[in-house]
């Protein structure tokens, strides 16, 4: 393209913004606005990047001065660390955290409080991430720090707990809970932390097992359940910090959507299969059992049962409703009244 041709739309495009904007100066020219003075620094400082909360009513702002760092929040001033950083507001901008380093160590600072020192700390993410620290919705702030080989759980600048290792950071669904996977001596054990009736924070710990795994919240947040695996290769489901049965494998595990009730299924010493319905055995055993699926009130639990020379078996609440040649899609209707499903039979559907 000619280059003349080029330089007279670049001038064209100027003209037309900057008329734009003496447009926009001329038509607010009586416009009264509001200065407000949000803090002072010293001769020879550094304002080092600025940030507003999300309401865009609070802010802060990173000073340097010589070799040492302040942050300043709402014009409130820090006491000068070796560095300072990783400014996060929540996101009803009520609260505020930071990193800060003195000495070598590190801290969390919120909402102007100094947390204890650690050699290190997890960076302030706000919500439930997956990962630690984060805000609960009532505003918990949780967090983790390292001293040595130890790692700690920090709640509301309170250590609940101390570890080697732990992994698999799981929140809550309603954000008011969190579980983790926890190194202990050559196995792990699980802890995890929700709510009480009252609004208080309780904790579980669990047995140690080999390895344990598959974490599941219930849909409203309130219950746990994960699988562990013993030291004689045995698989247990554990709901509500108590051990269900051995089986030697377990799969399909399901919450009701009410959060009430809860399936899996089990495979017994023999080799055969049975459906697990809020702890007990349901219907009869087969070679194959799949399909765990709950009415939409949690109130009933449907599945099919496997034959080994063929033949295939609808369960509802362990009972056997019919047998077909083969049986697929199965689901209840809106109301949990009716279950509908695929069938076929001496080859016909």
């Amino acid at each position: 393209m000619n280059k003349k041709y080029i330089f007279g739309i670049i001038t064209i495009l100027f003209i037309v913004v900057s008329a734009v904007g003496f447009w926009l100066f001329a038509n607010q020219a009586n416009t009264t606005v509001d200065v407000t003075k949000i803090g002072e620094i010293s001769e020879g400082s550094q304002v080092l990047g600025f940030y507003v909360s999300p309401d865009l009513n609070s802010f802060a702002y990173r000073v340097k001065e010589g070799d040492k760092f302040s942050a300043v929040y709402d014009g409130k001033t820090s006491k000068y660390f070796d560095n300072v950083y990783d400014f996060v507001f929540s996101s009803d901008s009520k609260q505020f955290a930071y990193t800060a380093e003195e000495g070598g160590k590190m801290l969390i600072v919120l909402n102007g409080k100094e947390g204890k020192l650690y050699d290190k700390v997890s960076r302030p993410v706000f919500g439930s991430t997956g990962n630690l620290p984060y805000f609960d919705l009532d505003g918990n702030f949780f967090y983790k720090g390292t001293i040595g080989s130890k790692q700690f759980v920090v709640v509301d600048g309170k250590e609940v707990k101390s570890w080697e290792l732990f992994l698999n950071q799981t929140p809550s669904p309603d954000g008011n809970g969190f579980a983790y996977k926890i190194k202990s001596g050559d196995g792990w054990i699980v802890n995890y932390t929700t709510k009480d009736s009252t609004g208080e924070y309780i904790g579980y710990d669990g047995k140690e097992y080999f390895n344990v795994s598959f974490f599941k919240w219930s849909p409203d947040g309130k219950r746990f359940a994960y699988q562990a695996f013993d030291y004689d290769g045995k698989s247990i489901m554990i709901v509500d910090g108590k051990e269900g049965k051995p089986y030697g494998l377990i799969s399909e595990f399901k919450w009701s959507s009410d959060s009430k009730s809860y399936a899996y299924v089990g495979q017994l010493n023999t080799g055969d299969m049975v459906a697990v319905l809020n702890g007990g055995e349901v219907g009869d055993k087969y070679v194959l059992v799949q399909g765990l699926t709950f009415s939409p009130d949690g109130k009933q639990l449907a599945h099919r049962g496997y034959y080994k020379n063929g033949g295939v078996d609808i369960i509802v609440n362990g009972e056997k409703k019919a047998q077909y040649d083969q049986v697929s899609n199965v689901a209840f209707n809106s109301d949990g009244t009716q279950l509908s499903y695929v069938a076929v039979e001496n080859g016909k559907k």
